[in-house]
């Protein structure tokens, strides 16, 4: 069985929102978005709070697309690498990730051209897209889908 193809029944869409129905009903799901988003960006808000040198700037655009490089970099890693059983529309979720941050990679570099370092709407934009690009790829997985097989994005065997 294990080379049996999966046909899908199901539309995308509905699917897609019903795994993050499941998704943030779990505790994993706030535990990974809390740990990337609010641990792992320690370096964008906690220098200007703490008054760590002359030149911190809440989300400086510098900061801002180190970050955002980061970050996409890692969900693009992880897509990349993605076992074919783990997303049933492998090549359309890579083609929306893919075209999410090269969107974002252009505000980054824009906001940090813009404003020399200091804080930048671009920026703050491609953060936003990253943050988007980070749930599309955390909940698109079938670790979210729910109990019935008929609602799985591959729909049943």
């Amino acid at each position: 069985m294990s080379g049996d193809k999966v046909i899908s029944r199901n539309n995308y869409f509905p699917v897609f929102y019903n795994r993050i129905c499941e998704a943030v009903k779990r505790r994993e799901f706030w535990v990974d978005f809390l740990f990337i988003f609010c641990v792992g960006s320690f370096g964008l808000w906690v220098p200007p709070f703490i008054g760590w040198g002359p030149n911190s700037s809440f989300m400086g655009s510098f900061d801002v697309l180190i970050f955002g490089v980061a970050t996409s970099s890692i969900i693009i890693g992880d897509r990349l690498f993605m076992s074919k059983d783990d997303d049933q529309k492998e090549m359309t979720s890579k083609a929306f990730i893919f075209f999410l941050c090269f969107f974002a990679i252009i505000l980054y570099v824009k906001g940090a051209n813009d404003t020399g370092g200091s804080y930048s709407v671009w920026s703050s934009l491609g953060l936003l897209l990253t943050v988007l690009m980070w749930f599309f790829h955390h909940v698109n997985r079938t670790e979210y889908d729910t109990q019935s097989a008929e609602s799985a994005l591959g729909g049943s065997l």
